[in-house]
């Protein structure tokens, strides 16, 4: 488990399960999230973290769609759990003059 004290800077935080983190870094995940939109976010990290296993097992991701859910998709990952929330930098101001 990592920790992490907010900064009024930050604009969201991910909490994900070690799946994701086996496949993506702390740094590419921020930049993930960065660059496209807040809808899907966490489906999207998910999708890249898979197609990055597939291909560690020299698969494509729609093979590995392709395997049916358990112990042989077990094999490629291990679960994976995102949860993306964005921060809304005027309502941490709210609380900060209260």
């Amino acid at each position: 488990m990592l920790t992490r004290v907010l900064q009024p800077s930050d604009r969201f935080v991910i909490f994900a399960s070690d799946g994701l983190w086996d496949f993506l870094t702390k740094e590419q995940a921020v930049r993930i999230v960065n660059k496209h939109p807040h809808k899907a976010i966490a489906k999207r990290l998910i999708k890249i973290a898979l197609i990055k296993a597939a291909k560690k097992r020299q698969k494509s991701f729609d093979h590995l769609m392709s395997v049916p859910r358990g112990r042989e998709r077990q094999s490629f990952h291990g679960d994976i759990t995102v949860v993306v929330i964005f921060i809304e930098p005027k309502l941490l101001e709210i609380e900060q003059d209260v």
